[in-house]
């Protein structure tokens, strides 16, 4: 379902109507909600992923799709008769903790960043990016997204940081916490993406060290003129 989710991500990464990235007034609470309805909706639903017509074009992903869900169903089997409630409780919220996990770096690496903002045009294959170097050491180069879009084929660890792509103002761990608490987030958030609107060709960056912050401050409107 994950697999089959990112192709359809990649295919139109900044469309907020259907869920791909989230609008700008959503909180990480509703897009998880609206995506992982969608996401799950084209996987099992009549004519549509699981159940999907034979063809060659899609046989690999349908055969795919069938495999994972039945290890998936018979591992939870597995976990039931190990312990009982506990054991589906605890594969359960695994499930559902990951696939919460999966739509917050989505809301992450694309909030601000979609359609009803920027336009059909502007806006595609936009990502935010963190250059920080333990996060870059820890998830292999997840954060450097915008370049993940443009170059998809490459691996995660072979890429690299885009020149002028939008900059978060912290690492993944920090906002993974603070994007729970939507007014906290948009603090956070929007004088960041007001100071890559301004002048998206000198983003600001954390830079390649161990500290993952780079505050943004907004500017009086004065300054922003000079």
């Amino acid at each position: 379902v994950l697999a089959f989710e990112h192709w359809s991500h990649h295919a139109r990464p900044n469309d907020t109507r259907g869920a791909q990235c989230p609008l700008q007034s959503d909180s990480v609470w509703w897009f998880s909600a609206r995506r992982i309805g969608r996401v799950f909706s084209h996987a099992y639903a009549i004519g549509a992923g699981f159940r999907i017509r034979r063809s060659p074009a899609n046989s690999g992903y349908r055969q795919g799709l069938r495999v994972a869900t039945a290890v998936t169903l018979i591992t939870w089997a597995c976990f039931a008769l190990a312990g009982g409630w506990t054991g589906v409780l605890l594969y359960g919220g695994m499930m559902v903790g990951v696939t919460f996990g999966v739509q917050s770096i989505t809301y992450i690496q694309h909030w601000g960043l979609g359609d009803d903002q920027l336009g059909v045009n502007q806006a595609m294959n936009l990502g935010w990016e963190d250059d920080c170097q333990v996060q870059a050491w820890i998830t292999l180069g997840l954060s450097f997204h915008m370049a993940h879009h443009e170059q998809s084929q490459r691996p995660y660890y072979r890429l690299t940081l885009t020149a002028d792509s939008p900059r978060l103002p912290a690492g993944y761990l920090l906002l993974m916490v603070l994007c729970f608490f939507p007014r906290a987030w948009k603090k956070m958030m929007l004088p960041a993406l007001q100071h890559w609107q301004r002048d998206p060709t000198h983003p600001r960056s954390s830079g390649r060290h161990l500290a993952c912050f780079a505050l943004y401050r907004k500017r009086p409107e004065a300054a922003v003129n000079r």
